[in-house]
Parts: structure tokens; sequence; C-alpha cells
């Protein structure tokens, strides 16, 4: 008999046992969940940063600094294309005056040559006749002292290319002018080597008529060679 109860208290604490079992897996399976979503909220808390919007504007400053650098650069280029564009007007219109300054001597030349060369100063052939006889009133013939067909001296200078000569003696005036001045004043220019006073007579000035000045100013300038 006292056996038969005291297996029937095991059969009744028996499911007592299970009841508390389960109970302990129930905790324990609860427990292990929270575990695992607090070691899940670790991991999100240590993830790294999300940096998309730092890269973002990270990107969007790089890209104004490349625009203000291609900015720069452009205004840099315009600026070194103005220098030039200065530069070039600047040595453009220096040639040019340097051009016009040319141009101004060659007319200079140009128009010296046409005084001494131009046929209207007088008759060349009556200036030849004048200058091989002597004039009236005249002490001798030029022709006496004077080469024609070289500039070696006789007992005055040769008068060969005497109009080229004779256009760069004196600044600012022409040959007809000096050789002029030459035949009336023998002593207004002295040409060097030969003695002061000239050895050439006075009188010619006399002797000679402005028309025969004229004309025999005008042979003297056909004496190129």
């Amino acid at each position: 008999m006292e056996n038969f109860k005291t297996f029937l208290n095991i059969r009744i604490q028996l499911p007592k046992s299970l009841f508390t079992v389960k109970f302990l897996l129930i905790a324990i399976l609860l427990l292990a969940a929270c575990s695992g979503t607090s070691n899940e909220a670790n991991t999100n808390d240590n993830a790294p940063p999300n940096n998309t919007s730092e890269e973002q504007q990270n990107g969007v400053d790089t890209q104004d600094v490349s625009e203000d650098e291609d900015t720069s650069a452009q205004d840099e280029s315009q600026n070194s294309d103005t220098e030039n564009a200065a530069d070039n007007n600047t040595a453009s219109d220096t040639d040019e005056d340097a051009n016009a300054i040319d141009n101004t001597e060659d007319d200079a030349d140009t128009s010296a040559v046409d005084e001494t060369t131009s046929e209207s100063i007088g008759d060349a052939e009556h200036g030849r006749v004048l200058f091989h006889e002597v004039a009236e009133g005249a002490p001798l013939a030029c022709a006496t002292c004077h080469n024609t067909d070289s500039e070696e001296r006789l007992v005055g200078p040769g008068l060969l290319n005497i109009g080229t000569r004779a256009a760069t003696r004196v600044e600012g005036q022409s040959a007809i002018e000096y050789i002029r001045t030459s035949i009336i004043d023998p002593n207004a220019y002295i040409v060097e080597g030969f003695g002061n006073p000239s050895p050439m007579p006075t009188g010619f000035g006399d002797a000679f008529t402005e028309e025969d000045l004229n004309d025999l100013i005008a042979y003297l300038l056909t004496l190129e060679g």
C-alpha cells in the first residue's frame, strides 16, 4: 500500500517538473532572442556612419573648385590674348611710325633728286656752251679749272657727280642752291683740301645773268657718271 502511494506521489510531481522544464526552456529562448536583438543593435551602432551625404557635398565642392579653376584659366587666357594684342598693336604702331619716318626721308631724298634733275631749271645745252667759253665780263672759262668727266682735282674740284655731292654738303640746302652760291661767292663754301680764300676768281655772279646761271646749273646737274 505504501508503495502505491509513493508511486502516486511521483506521478503527481512529474507533471510539475515538466512544467518547470518547459518554463525554463521558454525563458532561455526569450533570453537568447533578446541577446540576439541586442547584438544586432550593437552591430548597427558599431557600423561606419553613412558618408554618402558628405561625399556628395565633397563632390559638389570639387566641381565648384574645378569650375573656378576653369574660369580663372579662361580669364588668364583672355588677359594674355589682350596683352599680346596690345603688344602687337604697339609693335605695329612703332613699325608704322618708323615706316612713316623712312617714307618722309625717302620723299625728301626724292624731292631733292627731282629738284636737281628737273629740266625746268634751265637750258643745259646753253649751260654747256657757257661752261666752255669765256663769258663777257668773266675772268676765264669754267672749263679752265674744272674737269667735267672726273671728280679729280684740276685747279678746282672735279665736277662729275656734282649734283649728288652738292645735295649733301649743307644740311637743308639743295644742290641748286649750293652750286648757285658757290658760283656767285666762291668763298662761301670751301671744299676740304682747297685753300682759303678759294682760288676761284670772283666776278662770275656779275658776268652771268640769272638765266645764264640757271642754264649753267642745269648743265652741271647732267654731269653724272
